[in-house]
């Protein structure tokens, strides 16, 4: 078997916990033609409204991310049904969690007061709704602190901000969800469900539904995920997003650039590149010529800072070794380079097409905006995340220029 087909094949390995999302068009560096092949089946099942194949959920900017239910299996002295909580070090190889608010302090103590004071204000309360298994959400607000209330635009506002973007809901805009949510003690977003003998091996699922997985408490306010996706695209933009599926599916690009790829390490290089390029030029790739020519810039730079770091010489020299031969294999392959990054420029534009439809067609009570300064600016949810039902995979549709920019800059927002 090829390198490239190891490294890149789509298998069931993708159904691992829900612990971090990638953007559609990642997967072009992360599965090579296997990605490529995925990206077109998404969108292709979203114009054509084939929820049965893709279904599509509100991505909330919450944080952190909290993992709580009950034990699958006995862990250490901790037996089977045991109510647990804490956040994606769940699902490391030696379980990191508590089943105590005394042991949050002990286990968590070392991350901050911040984390410790979250997981202690909502542990009685999500024990108290009786989960049926084990699940994970977004948290939008632990104590009444983290809610506001402002006036924007001249109407009385309740806002919280748990990450990026600033959520909230007007008095005069609905009396009663504005009520609810000045009530209620924390506010989640529970969006998955796992399912599996044992934490390490437990598979995640996001038909996620109160009264069957856990009960109503009227202490807490829970965000929904769901969203009425049929009929978002509009005819005008499905007509946009299937010349561009025809237009990908029309670039050849050479088989052993995947291989080349492993040695380019997409987590580490290409893709802390784009964010870098995104944070500074606000484009995603831009010019694909001028890209590689950037790229290869920033690449060098950053072995010659690494290789100031380094004591000894054979570490240098590795550097060296990889810095050369990573930019001898993209001078071979150049022209396969520039169709794959062709390929994923045009998968980020379809995607576009996509999200924005559904920010027009999808409703939502509640408002977003970002905050600059003291002004409240409107924008839109962070995005939306698709799911392949076949085997409960997924992916992260969102506006880069819009919603990831400013999150890699939320230090001029926050």
């Amino acid at each position: 078997m090829k390198l490239s087909e190891v490294l890149f094949q789509y298998t069931e390995d993708v159904k691992i916990q829900n612990i971090h999302q990638q953007h559609l068009e990642d997967e072009v560096f992360n599965l090579g033609q296997s990605g490529i092949n995925r990206a077109l089946e998404i969108l292709t099942a979203i114009v054509n409204q084939q929820s049965d194949k893709v279904e599509i959920k509100l991505k909330w900017d919450g944080a952190p991310a909290i993992v709580f239910g009950e034990l699958p299996s006995d862990v250490g002295n901790y037996k089977k049904g045991t109510f647990f909580l804490g956040t994606k070090g769940v699902f490391s190889k030696d379980p990191t969690f508590a089943t105590s608010r005394e042991e949050i302090s002990r286990v968590y103590g070392k991350s901050g007061e911040g984390l410790v004071n979250k997981l202690t204000d909502v542990f009685d309360y999500l024990r108290g709704i009786s989960p049926k298994g084990v699940f994970q959400g977004d948290l939008m607000w632990s104590r009444n602190s983290d809610k506001e209330k402002v006036k924007i635009d001249g109407k009385n506002c309740i806002v919280f901000q748990p990450n990026t973007i600033v959520y909230g809901i007007s008095r005069e805009g609905d009396q009663d969800l504005y009520r609810i949510i000045d009530n209620s003690n924390i506010g989640i977003v529970i969006h998955t469900k796992y399912n599996g003998e044992d934490l390490a091996s437990m598979k995640p699922s996001y038909n996620v539904v109160m009264g069957r997985d856990y009960i109503n408490n009227t202490d807490i306010w829970f965000g929904n995920p769901t969203v009425e996706s049929g009929g978002a695209v509009s005819d005008e933009d499905t007509v946009k997003i299937k010349a561009i599926i025809d237009k990908i599916r029309s670039i050849k690009i050479d088989p052993k650039l995947f291989d080349v790829l492993q040695g380019l390490k997409p987590e580490q290089l290409i893709k802390t590149f784009i964010n870098e390029l995104l944070k500074k030029e606000n484009v995603v790739i831009g010019d694909v010529e001028a890209f590689i020519g950037k790229f290869v810039a920033w690449h060098t730079a950053r072995i010659e800072k690494e290789k100031g770091l380094l004591k000894k010489e054979l570490a240098k020299q590795r550097r060296d070794e990889l810095l050369s031969g990573n930019l001898t294999a993209i001078n071979k392959y150049k022209s396969s380079f520039v169709k794959l990054l062709t390929v994923y420029k045009l998968i980020d534009d379809a995607k576009d097409v996509v999200v924005n439809a559904f920010d027009v067609a999808v409703g939502s009570k509640i408002n977003v905006w970002l905050k600059e300064g003291d002004t409240f600016n409107t924008t839109s949810h962070e995005g939306y995340v698709a799911v392949m039902k076949k085997d409960n995979s997924i992916n992260k549709l969102i506006n880069r220029l819009k919603f990831s920019r400013a999150n890699l800059m939320s230090g001029r927002f926050r």
